[in-house]
């Protein structure tokens, strides 16, 4: 208990590992006295808390592993059935076999040339073009999505470079994954592949 100005009247317990000294994580409330110049703050372990709750934990861990699992089997027997034979898009990545391939954005009022979304494709080597619906579920299923975005862009660093430079209002649309958010490297890998180049940050969208 406390004055509102910070004067203490009295403490209950050991307040020095609610003070910062300890370094235990606390459950804390505060309230204040109605008109009277006088704050109360109760802080309870976290440890202690959870103890108190350790059955109510465990009835909701067993459900989350258990879906957990589900999604795993899920995701495995979508690899099985996937039409992209195992490491085949792994190899066709490391040989540069994912192309971009630039969709332009029109001004519809002006008609001129304002940008381009970056899609991909899957250039064989015996000619055969595959379509992104054929390997884009599945790259994104195992991962293989960020070293193939960072691909692209390597390769759109030096496709559009000139373009970009000549053009400095143009926009470069780069589509993100859903993995992409749960790494921060994709900041430093943006600034380490653009950072040098003929491509304005201001340029870039993702």
């Amino acid at each position: 208990m406390v004055l509102t100005n910070g004067t203490s009247v009295f403490t209950l317990g050991d307040a020095t590992a609610f003070d910062g000294q300890g370094g235990t994580e606390f459950v804390s409330a505060q309230s204040f006295a109605g008109e009277l110049p006088l704050k109360i703050e109760a802080a309870v372990p976290f440890a202690v808390v959870r103890a108190g709750y350790a059955d109510l934990d465990m009835s909701f861990t067993i459900p989350a592993c258990l879906m957990s699992a589900g999604f795993l089997l899920m995701a495995l027997h979508y690899v099985r059935r996937s039409r992209v034979p195992a490491f085949d898009l792994e190899r066709a990545i490391a040989r540069g076999q994912i192309k971009p391939y630039y969709q332009p954005v029109i001004n519809l009022r002006t008609g001129e040339l304002v940008g381009c979304e970056v899609l991909c494709r899957w250039e064989k080597r015996n000619g055969e073009v595959v379509p992104p619906g054929a390997f884009i579920d599945y790259a994104e299923v195992t991962g293989l999505a960020i070293p193939m975005t960072l691909s692209l862009m390597q390769q759109v660093k030096f496709d559009s470079g000139e373009l970009c430079r000549q053009m400095p209002d143009l926009k470069v649309s780069i589509n993100l994954f859903e993995g992409h958010f749960h790494d921060g490297s994709i900041i430093e890998d943006v600034q380490a592949i653009f950072g040098n180049s003929p491509i304005a940050y201001r340029q870039l969208v993702f």
